[in-house]
């Protein structure tokens, strides 16, 4: 009986646990930095799973910085995109979102992009995706989460 009881009340520390664990990381902002080879793209180290529906997502870009150019100058008539991918239970990835393109630093908050059809339920797991359209190598810091800001 004893051990029982043990075992009932660390079962109950852990969900408690855990479901404060999966909503402060639903809610949380991710900053992910992007290290792009030349005319090429990058995902996230991160991954995001979303436990309730959301209609829109969250990113900004917080600074960037091309080969042979000063932190945050942008090459002229250059922009970087950034966008969500579905993270499938087979490991492939599926454009999830509209495209954000930035050709400068934005300020925290009001940088809402929509999910596509089908996408941003619950239960739905993303990752990030950047490139740009100059061919020089170059690394941002996009900042992220599977919620509106």
């Amino acid at each position: 009986m004893r051990k029982m009881k043990r075992f009932l009340a660390l079962l109950t520390t852990m969900s408690i646990l855990s479901s404060v664990y999966i909503s402060v990381s639903a809610m949380s902002v991710i900053s992910s930095t992007f290290i792009v080879s030349a005319g090429g793209s990058e995902y996230s180290q991160q991954t995001c799973f979303q436990s309730t529906y959301h209609s829109q997502c969250y990113m900004r870009m917080r600074s960037f910085r091309f080969n042979g150019y000063s932190t945050n100058v942008m090459p002229n008539g250059c922009h970087i995109a950034s966008r969500l991918y579905l993270v499938s239970n087979g490991g492939n990835y599926y454009p999830a979102t509209t495209v954000a393109t930035f050709t400068a630093p934005t300020s925290v908050g009001q940088y809402n992009y929509s999910f596509q059809a089908g996408y941003g339920g619950a239960g739905q797991t993303f990752i990030a995706k950047t490139n740009s359209t100059s061919s020089l190598a170059f690394n941002a810091v996009i900042e992220w989460k599977t919620e509106p800001y």
